[in-house]
């Protein structure tokens, strides 16, 4: 239950954590988890288990960063920003329809973006628009 809560808060923070595989990282590794949790126990310290969580999500955004640097969504994000510039107000439902892609692909494309820096939302997600950062 408290990492379904931790997902829930770090993606309501940032979009990107919805779409990071820290849970299958801390399954991967469930010794470690459940050590880091006993020491954080027997010291009264939660900086143990912080430690933990805070390597299985960097260890989460290097392999995010390594699949967002392939061929494929290389393309995938250009397409997206040469959309939005043209159309800030497309929907990510849109997209996909226009690229031929799932809404979730394009939603992990988005959130890639705007973690990087390319993307902005302005306004809420309904009546809102996309702003591209040509940086």
């Amino acid at each position: 239950m408290g990492r379904l809560w931790q997902t829930l808060i770090l993606s309501h923070w940032n979009a990107l954590f919805a779409y990071l595989p820290v849970e299958s990282l801390v399954h991967a590794n469930q010794a470690n988890y459940y050590q880091a949790i006993q020491k954080s126990t027997a010291a009264t310290d939660c900086a143990p288990f912080i430690r933990f969580m805070l390597d299985a999500i960097a260890m989460a955004l290097s392999e995010a960063k390594q699949k967002s640097s392939g061929k494929g969504s290389g393309k995938s994000s250009g397409k997206i920003l040469a959309l939005i510039k043209d159309s800030p107000e497309v929907s990510a439902p849109e997209l996909a329809e226009h690229l031929g892609l799932s809404v979730r692909a394009v939603e992990k494309q988005i959130a890639n973006l705007k973690a990087a820096g390319k993307l902005n939302r302005i306004g809420a997600a309904k009546g809102g628009y996309w702003q591209v950062n040509l940086d």
